[in-house]
This record gives C-alpha cells, sequence and structure tokens, in this order.
C-alpha cells in the first residue's frame, strides 16, 4: 500500500512524504499572525490550518525527542485556538 511505503513529514502547512525515517529538520512553522475576534470563512480556515501545522509539527518533534521545539509549537497552537483541548493535553504529555 501508498501510506506503508511513506512517512508524512509535517512542513509548515504542508505535509512531505518521504520513505526515510530520519528526522527532516527546518520544517517548524513561523507564521507570523495577529490573534482577532474574526470569525468569518477565510480567516477561520486560515487559523485553522496554522493551528493544525503547529500541532502536527510539534507531534512529530515529539516522535523524535525534541520536547523543547514541540512544547513551543504547543504554545504556538494555543496562541490560535487558547481553549483547545488537543493542545492541552499535548502539553501535558511533553511535561514541564
Amino acid at each position: 500500500m501508498f501510506k506503508d511505503k511513506f512517512k508524512k513529514v509535517p512542513y509548515g502547512i504542508l505535509t512531505l512524504l518521504t520513505k526515510s525515517d530520519e528526522f527532516i529538520d527546518d520544517g517548524s512553522p513561523d507564521f507570523q499572525f495577529e490573534t482577532t475576534d474574526k470569525d468569518d470563512y477565510h480567516h477561520s480556515s486560515i487559523m485553522t490550518a496554522y493551528f493544525n501545522a503547529f500541532i502536527s509539527r510539534a507531534q512529530y518533534l515529539m516522535k523524535h525527542s525534541r520536547n523543547d521545539e514541540a512544547r513551543r509549537l504547543v504554545n504556538e497552537a494555543l496562541k490560535v485556538d487558547p481553549n483547545s483541548m488537543q493542545a492541552m493535553q499535548l502539553l501535558q504529555s511533553i511535561g514541564k
């Protein structure tokens, strides 16, 4: 199967596919954004993409024992969605 041959590596809002199990660096999202109370479709879609990019990359970093970097990204995700249970649970699993 296709999914068994490749590993997904979060890379910003994109996903790289690789056959390697080695850590791929330099994929941590570095978005510049301001939080607002806008909730229109486009704004919500962009912020959701940012949130998912932060969380996906943090999970990837955790798998490679890079907990400090993962913690930083989860904290960025919490800036996008301060009430996210997923982000809070991930932060707990990383530890303080």
